[in-house]
């Protein structure tokens, strides 16, 4: 008769319990190490992530500092400019007025003489203070003219300059002989005044590049 092993119950069970332990504890390692990689893995990704994004605030803080730094300085240098170009104009358009008026103060000492020469009689005490007031307009306005040059010789070119450099020296001669008594000097100097006119508008049209050019002034 065969001799059949049997093994007691309690043994069996607890050999089952063994390998299910074991079961489980392989898989229980084997997905916690899988889920530590990844997660390690994933925190590594964030973490590269986190650096590349601060690199590029960093970045894009130096482009901004950068670009307002430069935005100053060229803002800085339009203004100088605009203000230059500004004071320029100013002064041009001052010049071309004080041009005007002492032509016209020049041409009233002239009036007066010719008065003077054709009626004797004529100066009276009344007639002395209208001389006095017309020769106190013709000082102002020589004045204002010297006064021009001053702010031309700081803001614009030497052609403007010396044009009018020219026309004041040439006016200041004009009345030094009104005020001789010489009646012809007005009008032999007409040409004269007219020339000189015509090159300080011309200089100016060149400060203010009207015609095209540059201004020799900038």
């Amino acid at each position: 008769m065969a001799c059949v092993w049997t093994a007691e119950p309690t043994t069996i069970y607890g050999e089952i319990l063994k390998f299910v332990g074991w079961g489980l504890t392989t898989l229980g390692g084997a997905f916690i190490g899988s889920f530590l990689g990844s997660y390690m893995k994933k925190k590594g990704e964030n973490r590269a992530i986190h650096e590349d994004i601060e690199k590029l605030v960093d970045q894009v803080r130096a482009v901004t500092t950068t670009t307002k730094e430069i935005e100053a300085k060229i803002s800085g240098k339009v203004w100088d400019r605009q203000k230059r170009w500004e004071l320029k104009r100013d002064v041009l358009f001052e010049a071309t007025k004080r041009v005007a008026i002492i032509f016209d103060r020049l041409k009233n000492l002239d009036n007066v003489l010719q008065t003077e020469i054709k009626n004797p009689a004529v100066k009276d005490l009344q007639w002395k203070q209208l001389r006095i007031d017309e020769n106190n307009k013709w000082f102002e306005a020589t004045a204002g003219l010297e006064e021009s040059k001053l702010f031309i010789g700081v803001s614009c070119g030497m052609d403007l300059l010396n044009a009018v450099a020219k026309f004041a020296q040439l006016t200041s001669n004009i009345a030094g002989k009104i005020y001789k008594g010489d009646g012809e000097i007005f009008k032999k100097s007409v040409t004269q005044l007219f020339d000189g006119s015509d090159a300080i508008r011309n200089a100016i049209r060149k400060e203010l590049a009207i015609d095209g050019g540059a201004g020799s002034g900038s």
